[in-house]
């Protein structure tokens, strides 16, 4: 793995918060919360594997 790949937080990539409002919906949420999502590397040539 390469470091100059991973990604810093930005707009598009790198940590995402989302809150979501509690649902009653079969996949929904039970209560209100918030979910936390990162992206810790992304490839410089697209659909080649290293």
């Amino acid at each position: 793995m390469n470091p100059e790949n991973f990604c810093g937080v930005d707009m598009y990539d790198g940590f995402l918060m989302r809150f979501i409002s509690k649902s009653d919906a079969y996949l929904g949420q039970p209560e209100d919360s918030v979910v936390v999502d990162f992206n810790y590397y992304r490839q410089k040539r697209p659909r080649l594997p290293d």
